[in-house]
This record gives structure tokens, C-alpha cells and sequence, in this order.
């Protein structure tokens, strides 16, 4: 999910500064928080109906508890306007030369999360404002199409095998054991994934074009 935090980040600011605070967090009310709902809903209300042929233990309290404990894929959307909510009010007291110490405050919250107790909305903020941040970073970085260079994918993709094979089978971790290691790996990741899309921008293959059209 790092990735998809670090592209919600990417257009952040320029939104933030067109619309306001108010008329972006009522945008994703209507773009997140709406389908969060319905989708919650729908979906939970299935599983709980069910429950009783699948080997599945979902009630209906837990599904209209939605609004305090997202539950299932949706945590996602959850957490998504909670980082806007966090990012649009903070944003609009700090000018664009901020979003570098807030990315170093937001990694430190990443890396010490466990030093301080936690619920869900800590531990959504502690553990996806600093991608939500990095994004909004990357879009300021003035030489970003650098990253779009043949060399650079290659590097990138070279940063990213190494670092989930020492992370993986060197270091022998996980995903869920969070802190330093971990934000490195996320991040590598995703300059890799950018990079390589914008190449693709840059230098698009007919059969990955054809791929992404049939799908």
C-alpha cells in the first residue's frame, strides 16, 4: 500500500491549493468516503449473511461498526481520508518548503510507532503519512524526470531486487515488523515503480499498451 499512499500524495498540494481544505475533504467524502460506505456495507452485510455456510465468523456488529473499525480491503479508503483530512489542515497552515521536515516527522512517527500505543487512527497516521508525504515530496523534486532515463529504472530496479532479497533472506523480516529497515524497503520500491512508469510514458511498448487496454 505504500505506493498507492505515495500516488494519492503526488497531486496533493496543487489540489489542496486549488480547492481549499474545505472543498478537498468534501471532494473525498464524495470520492472515498461514499464508496467506503457503500461498498462496507454491501459486502459485509453478504459475509454476515452467509457466515453461517463459510467458514467466515462476520457479524453485523462488526460490519455497522465501519464507522470506528474499518474492516476487510476498505481500511484502505479509511485510512486514505483520515491522511487527507490530516494533510489538508496541516498544509494549509505550512507553505511547500515544509513538506521536507514533515516527511523527516512523519518517518520518525513511522519508526518509533512502537514506542507509543496506538489506535486505528495512530496507527493509520504513524503508518501512512510518511508515504502520503514522500509523494507530495517527489512532485516538488525539481529534477523528478530524471527518474524517466533508462538508466534510472535499471538502477532503481537494482536498489529494489537487492533490498527485498537482504530485507527477505538476509535480514529474514517481514513486512509487519516496522521501522527503519522497512521504510527504506517501501521507499526503494516505490522510486522503482515511478521510475518505470514514467519511462513507459516516455518510451511506451505497443505490447504493454495492448496489455493495459484489454484489461
Amino acid at each position: 500500500m505504500p505506493l498507492f499512499f505515495a500516488l494519492s500524495g503526488l497531486f496533493f498540494y496543487k489540489s489542496l491549493s486549488k480547492r481549499g481544505v474545505a472543498g478537498l475533504i468534501g471532494s473525498k467524502i464524495d470520492t472515498v468516503i461514499y464508496p467506503y460506505l457503500i461498498w462496507s456495507i454491501i459486502q459485509g452485510v453478504i459475509e454476515a449473511s452467509l457466515s453461517s455456510y463459510t467458514n467466515g465468523n462476520v457479524t453485523y456488529r462488526e460490519v455497522f461498526s465501519l464507522l470506528w473499525q474499518p474492516r476487510a480491503q476498505f481500511w484502505f479508503l479509511y485510512a486514505l481520508f483520515i491522511i487527507f483530512v490530516v494533510a489538508s489542515v496541516l498544509f494549509s497552515k505550512l507553505s511547500v518548503k515544509s513538506i521536507l521536515p514533515v516527511f523527516v516527522f512523519a518517518a520518525l512517527l513511522y519508526i518509533f510507532q512502537s514506542k507509543y500505543s496506538s489506535n486505528y487512527f495512530v496507527f493509520f497516521i504513524t503508518n501512512n503519512l510518511v508515504y502520503f508525504v514522500f509523494g507530495m515530496l517527489l512532485n516538488q523534486w525539481n529534477r523528478i524526470d530524471i527518474l524517466s532515463s533508462g538508466k534510472m529504472v535499471i538502477a532503481t530496479a537494482a536498489g529494489f531486487i537487492l533490498s527485498q532479497y537482504v530485507f527477505h533472506f538476509v535480514l529474514e523480516l517481514t513486512y509487519g515488523q516496522k521501522g527503519l529497515l522497512s521504510l527504506l524497503l517501501a521507499l526503494i520500491s516505490v522510486l522503482f515503480v515511478v521510475s518505470l512508469s514514467m519511462y513507459l510514458v516516455r518510451k511506451p511498448a505497443q505490447w504493454f499498451l495492448q496489455v493495459g487496454a484489454s484489461s
